[in-house]
């Protein structure tokens, strides 16, 4: 590392870590926990690795707060992209490379019969085209853009190939239960992991089933007990792996203000 870079990576650590320490000093901090030595990685990577593509997965358990706190970064990181006229980031969603099973669908009559009839499990490793998602991904590090699929949230179970253009942009920004899983995770160079206190988790599920999927309440208990157990098995061993993991229940403006903070030593 040259004098240069010695002093640019020294500045930028000491900046990372004065928005780390802010946070601490907030009623209910964003960060839970860190992984030591993850600000000295990152500020090696930015200072040595400056033109290169940078991955953030994002993943965490239903009703864990995980798509608020994407939504609330990326909204903040559009705001910054227009004052600056430049792009920082692009998203993905794991969600999109979940298998085609219309046909399953459609020869058991619907999504809860599959269920039932061949004990599929949509949070296995194995319900995903994980293998297509590293290829996606690896292209994107090669400042290449990429079609990647659409799964269907209409209850069709269907995935249409190359359907969503995503350009190559100096973060990308991938979230859903997959990206922790063996397949990718080695591909992301930040980790987070968001998580709430079981009760608060319950009761958003809840809540939700109630006006998005218009669900009752016993119908929700009975399926948060099924995805309650498959995220024992496939999605709290993956904690493990975070390099930082978000308190779910923390204030959307302070979420705003640390992508800001952040944003301006990308």
């Amino acid at each position: 590392m040259s004098i240069l870079e010695k002093e640019l990576h020294q500045n930028l650590l000491k900046n990372l870590i004065s928005v780390i320490e802010k946070d601490k000093k907030r009623q209910v901090p964003v960060i839970k926990f860190m992984r030591q030595g993850f600000l000295l990685s990152v500020a090696q990577r930015l200072t040595k690795e400056k033109r290169k593509v940078h991955f953030i997965g994002i993943t965490g358990e239903s009703a864990s707060g995980k798509s608020t706190f994407v939504r609330t970064i990326i909204k903040k990181i559009r705001d910054i992209e227009a004052t600056k006229n430049k792009k920082l980031l692009n998203f993905i969603s794991s969600d999109n490379y979940f298998n085609d099973i219309s046909e399953k669908i459609k020869k058991y009559g619907s999504f809860n019969k599959l269920l039932e009839e061949e004990n599929y499990n949509p949070d296995a490793p194995e319900s995903f085209q994980l293998d297509l998602m590293r290829k996606d991904l690896i292209t994107l590090s090669e400042k290449k853009n990429v079609y990647i699929p659409e799964y269907r949230i209409d209850g069709t179970g269907r995935s249409i190939p190359n359907s969503i253009l995503i350009e190559s942009a100096p973060i990308i920004m991938s979230e859903g239960i997959a990206v922790f899983y063996p397949a990718i995770r080695d591909l992301f160079d930040i980790r987070v992991y968001v998580e709430v206190d079981e009760e608060l988790r319950l009761e958003r599920y809840i809540k939700r089933a109630a006006e998005s999927r218009n669900q009752s309440r016993e119908d929700a208990l009975e399926q948060y007990e099924t995805i309650n157990k498959s995220a024992q098995i496939y999605l709290r061993p993956q904690r493990q792996y975070a390099d930082i993991i978000i308190n779910g229940h923390a204030e959307i403006s302070d979420i705003e203000q640390i992508a800001e903070d952040l944003s301006l030593y990308v």
